[in-house]
């Protein structure tokens, strides 16, 4: 009877070769999978109709729209994106009115930082919504949750304009804030 099987045809060192590239590449099949489960860190169990590859490039929620591949984060429509990459407690979201205490860095577009709550060692304050800080930040605040941080990415138009602030933020300038949602009451 003959066999069917190639493999027992190949010599010893021959079929052993072949054995360590079939392993080799199982390895690395299975590094590469708990590499992305480890990046998408608990995301994977909290969203698990959401799938693995769109979890990877932001968390998603009712409030958090998934950051989407494009230029500098900000959406083909202009909205401000938020890109989550410290969970926070999932339920409470501040509102407007309510006064906030944030950590934050902030970056040009280019990714130049020109401020930093975290480099004078204060977290800043502020009352949501009252127009004490641009309309991005109000804005992708509202998105984060209790203990989240997150990089919001807001465009020109909700930043700074035309106008651009002199000295740090040039006119028609994107922005992206680094976020730390401290608490709210």
């Amino acid at each position: 009877m003959k066999e069917v099987c190639c493999m027992s045809q190949l010599s010893g060192a021959a079929n052993l070769g072949l054995c360590f590239v079939a392993a080799l590449y199982a390895v690395c099949l299975v590094a590469s999978i708990a590499v992305l489960y480890l990046k998408a860190g608990p995301v994977v169990e909290k969203y698990p109709n959401v799938p693995l590859s769109e979890q990877i490039d932001g968390v998603t929620n009712e409030k958090t729209p998934l950051l989407r591949k494009g230029v500098f984060g900000v959406d083909a429509a202009g909205e401000i994106q938020v890109e989550v990459f410290v969970a926070g407690d999932g339920v409470n979201y501040p509102k407007k009115g309510q006064t906030v205490v944030v950590h934050y860095t902030a970056y040009l577009q280019d990714g130049k930082k020109f401020d930093s709550s975290r480099d004078r060692d204060k977290p800043f304050k502020f009352k949501l919504g009252a127009e004490q800080v641009i309309p991005g930040l109000d804005e992708g605040i509202e998105r984060l949750c209790m203990k989240e941080r997150a990089k919001v990415y807001i465009p020109s138009d909700k930043a700074y304009g035309k106008k651009g602030f002199p000295g740090l933020v040039p006119p028609n300038t994107n922005l992206v804030f680094d976020i730390e949602l401290i608490t709210f009451k």
